[in-house]
């Protein structure tokens, strides 16, 4: 049986992935500028301080570095605590385990912080916890070390736990450290789709299509 959940944040739970290419535009409305069409392309491979730096350089910005990714972070936070929406069938899946008393926690490569933030605004469920990559020593991409944080908070045997995840990397992670897992359509992985659907246990295109595997004998 299923006793319980760990739930990507990003693009699983909260239909957020989109929102990462249009930061620079929306932090540099906040500050009078309309960027470029293409300024993602030109800072894709940036980090956010040498965003920072490029955007100082380019629009001749009287700001400190530090004063602009104070701007880019409030951008993203404000986003995270009231605009960003769930996914298809996220709040129905939520209350769903909830009645179930199916524990459930997010594994998340987002600050905790935002992800406590999001989800309390967006599902009436409580969580039992929130892990961040931040507090771990590799990310998803290295290692399970977040999920394996949130199995031992939940207290429960691996066996009866799943990862539901949307990227391919990830799920590849938890599937190698023993983890069952889900794979959620997202828009922005379906040039992986195959591969994903190879590699994961389940797929689904909305998070309440999994009602059907809970109660089932493991």
């Amino acid at each position: 049986m299923i006793s319980g959940i760990i739930f990507d944040l990003d693009g699983t739970l909260i239909d957020s992935l989109g929102f990462w290419d249009i930061v620079p535009e929306k932090y540099l409305q906040t500050v009078g500028i309309k960027a470029d069409k293409d300024l993602a392309r030109q800072i894709d491979s940036f980090s956010l301080k040498e965003s920072a730096a490029f955007f100082i350089e380019k629009f001749k910005l009287k700001l400190s570095v530090s004063q602009v990714l104070d701007g880019i972070n409030q951008t993203i936070e404000k986003f995270y605590k009231e605009e960003v929406q769930l996914k298809p069938g996220a709040k129905e899946f939520a209350v769903l385990l909830a009645e179930k008393h199916i524990k459930i926690a997010v594994a998340t490569s987002s600050p905790a912080h935002l992800a406590e933030a999001a989800v309390k605004r967006l599902l009436p469920v409580e969580f039992d916890c929130i892990v961040s990559c931040n507090d771990c020593a590799q990310g998803k991409d290295e290692s399970a070390e977040v999920y394996e944080k949130a199995l031992a908070k939940m207290e429960l045997s691996k066996e009866n736990v799943w990862v539901f995840e949307d990227a391919l990397f990830a799920l590849e992670t938890a599937k190698k450290a023993g983890f069952h897992v889900c794979a959620v359509e997202e828009a922005a992985y379906q040039h992986e789709a195959e591969k994903i659907k190879k590699v994961a246990d389940y797929y689904v295109h909305s998070l309440i299509d999994f009602s059907a595997k809970l109660g089932e004998p493991k």
